[in-house]
């Protein structure tokens, strides 16, 4: 398998250990024609990328896709997280169209929405959560997906679970991507192949905190071979049957 693009990495903006550009770099070393950068939305109150700070990493992308234009093309995108049952990301109006795409995660230090998410989302998933936990958690990812134009779902299952059977037909309605998350290993293969088998189309990220680890898919590409994934769902693939995402040409 052949992969073409790497979207998801993070830089000193948030929880990153390098620049953009050495993220640029080490993407083009490793021969991507594409590197997104979606460091952790704003309301993650330990290492959310600063609202001030958007403008700043936006010229910064700006720049490095005209310097290196001839290499590899640079995306601007954020690891939003979902932080309420009814579906609200931490990401404000205000600063969306600065950037080329959105994923969607859930990461249990953002600050929910309000008092009776952090009993919804945090509280019931803390302690051994029950099938009406479990369909909760995924109510609020359908939710999300009806109010926001999502590229991607991230490591799905990682800090609480969802019903993957029915995810994956909502995020193929909307155009949304199932994320197959090298760092977390997510989702795993009984969810990948339910995702399968509801038809989704899949993308395959590093999540690199470390410059190292741009362009890392080793455990991605080991899941997608034991749950059957074929190239051609796989939107950043050389081998994908499919048209991509404009953000992602």
């Amino acid at each position: 398998m052949q992969i073409m693009a790497d979207v998801h990495t993070h830089t000193v903006f948030s929880h990153g250990k390098g620049t953009i550009e050495q993220n640029v770099i080490a993407a083009m070393e490793k021969g991507l024609k594409v590197i997104g950068i979606a460091d952790h939305g704003p309301g993650h109150p330990a290492y959310g990328v600063r609202r001030p700070k958007v403008p700043a990493m936006r010229r910064e992308v700006d720049r490095l896709n005209r310097l290196y234009h001839r290499e590899i093309r640079v995306v601007l995108g954020i690891e939003a997280n979902l932080i309420s049952h009814g579906g609200k990301l931490d990401v404000p109006e205000s600063i969306l169209p600065a950037f080329d795409f959105v994923l969607c995660g859930f990461h249990r230090g953002a600050l929910p929405y309000g008092v009776r998410d952090a009993g919804r989302l945090w509280l019931r998933n803390a302690f051994h959560p029950d099938e009406d936990t479990v369909q909760e958690n995924t109510e609020a990812y359908l939710n999300a997906l009806e109010q926001y134009r999502i590229a991607a779902l991230c490591h799905l299952g990682e800090y609480i679970p969802v019903d993957m059977t029915r995810i994956a037909p909502a995020a193929q309605a909307k155009g949304t991507l199932i994320e197959i998350n090298n760092r977390h290993a997510k989702p795993d293969v009984p969810q990948l192949k339910e995702a399968l088998s509801a038809g989704a189309q899949f993308i395959l990220s590093s999540d690199a905190h470390e410059v190292d680890a741009v362009g890392g898919f080793e455990r991605a590409m080991a899941l997608c071979r034991e749950a059957g994934v074929p190239d051609g769902r796989i939107v950043n693939a050389a081998g994908f049957a499919g048209r991509r995402p404009a953000w992602l040409e």
